[in-house]
């Protein structure tokens, strides 16, 4: 049999040698005992890791092509875009010890939760007691578990893991957000933009019983901006009412190149599986000797956790820039749909309801038509590029 590898195979190959993408700096800044140092099995006593990884990503490599608007962000002087994102890592402290597996949990806006979902223990963004690991499940199977920021925009409260990614210049759109509050006393609804004007004239707000229902436009004089950053209704202390959907729409600019999450899901997972230091030389947190310790990476989401999950196989990044597998097998957990991520002005803690672009398609492993003549599927199809054909990088996906 003839193996024929597309020339965009070859092209890429050659220009990962200059170009690669990579984490260029790990920093950090807590590594202490996990559970009272005790010990969980044959796998012994774990630590826990807590930093920050700095990474840069060339716009012209054809595996970072289709991150929306990394062209328009700036550069630094190797003409890459640079970006940040928090990490934390629990971790046999003989990494001998465990099982050579990365278990990477997704976190769900900012949240650790896969210590609950799989260890029965209590919800916690920084666990550290022997209570938190509850029954130990993943430690005593000698996995390592990772989490990182991939939500552009997160506070930095609560322990929160996120991701700071550079804004695109030059460009200004019309954005929306949508509120619907649960419980009474809420007088200030945050804005995930900043306006590019305060002019009430040039923004509207709605208001409606659910989407599919006709809105009633709130006129302006009957709300204003706060700091720019959030509206409130007048006079100030009205509160929004429960269970009514508020719609704003306003004028933005400069949107953060969201899309940036994936690439660095993909460079983090991918230099601690086969790196042993970073761009500067810093011994990676699961190197041992010298040599990289992880065999085999799997990945976790549940809800939109799990979308991230399908959105990140779906648009090619399970496959790094020298053309290897990033995890050997997802888990996205009670998630039909992707996300809303990889778009100008994106909002990935919104779901697809109203006006936002629907991330439902495709439902299916075969190729299946929708509206707009878009066809698509879930089956693998070709590679983005590799030189091992043998198995798709891109569409791996247990479920």
């Amino acid at each position: 049999m003839v193996l024929r590898v597309p020339i965009i195979a070859i092209l890429l190959l050659l220009s990962t040698a200059t170009t690669e993408a990579r984490v260029t700096r790990i920093e950090v800044t807590r590594r202490e005992p996990f559970a009272g140092a005790q010990a969980f099995g044959s796998a012994g006593p774990y630590e826990k890791i807590v930093g920050r990884f700095i990474g840069e990503l060339d716009p012209a490599h054809p595996l970072n092509s289709g991150i929306i608007d990394l062209g328009r962000a700036p550069r630094n002087g190797r003409g890459a875009v640079e970006y940040a994102a928090d990490f934390y890592i629990l971790k046999p402290v003989d990494l001998a010890k465990g099982n050579g597996a990365l278990f990477y949990d997704v976190n769900n806006r900012g949240n650790k939760v896969i210590l609950e979902q799989l260890n029965s223990g209590p919800r916690e963004n920084d666990p550290t007691t022997p209570d938190h690991a509850g029954n130990g499940f993943l430690m005593r199977h000698g996995f390592t578990v990772v989490w990182s920021g991939w939500i552009p925009g997160l506070p930095e409260t609560k322990s929160n893991l996120r991701l700071d990614v550079p804004s695109a210049t030059g460009i200004e759109g019309t954005v929306w957000d949508e509120f619907m509050f649960n419980a009474k006393g809420q007088t200030e609804a945050r804005l995930t933009f900043r306006p590019a004007s305060t002019d009430r004239t040039k923004a509207t707000l709605n208001v409606r019983d659910s989407p599919d229902t006709a809105p009633t436009v709130i006129s302006p004089g009957q709300w204003e901006f706060v700091e720019n950053r959030a509206i409130r209704l007048l006079p100030p202390g009205t509160q929004f009412r429960v269970a009514l959907l508020y719609q704003l729409v306003y004028p933005a600019s400069n949107p953060p190149v969201a899309g940036i999450a994936f690439a660095a899901t993909r460079d983090f997972v991918a230099f601690l599986r086969r790196e042993a230091s970073d761009g500067a030389g810093a011994p990676s947190p699961l190197a041992v000797a010298g040599a990289p310790s992880i065999r085999r990476a799997l990945a976790h989401g549940t809800s939109q956790s799990g979308r991230y999950l399908r959105d990140f196989v779906h648009r090619g990044f399970n496959e790094d820039e020298a053309g290897r597998i990033v995890f050997d097998g997802v888990n996205p957990h009670v998630a039909a749909a992707r996300i809303f991520l990889n778009h100008r002005f994106a909002q990935p803690n919104q779901g697809s309801r109203g006006a936002y672009p629907d991330p439902t398609f495709p439902f299916a492993y075969r190729d299946t038509d929708r509206p707009a003549n878009r066809q698509d599927g879930w089956d693998p199809g070709p590679l983005h590029a590799s030189a091992d054909l043998s198995q798709d990088h891109r569409h791996r996906e247990l479920e």
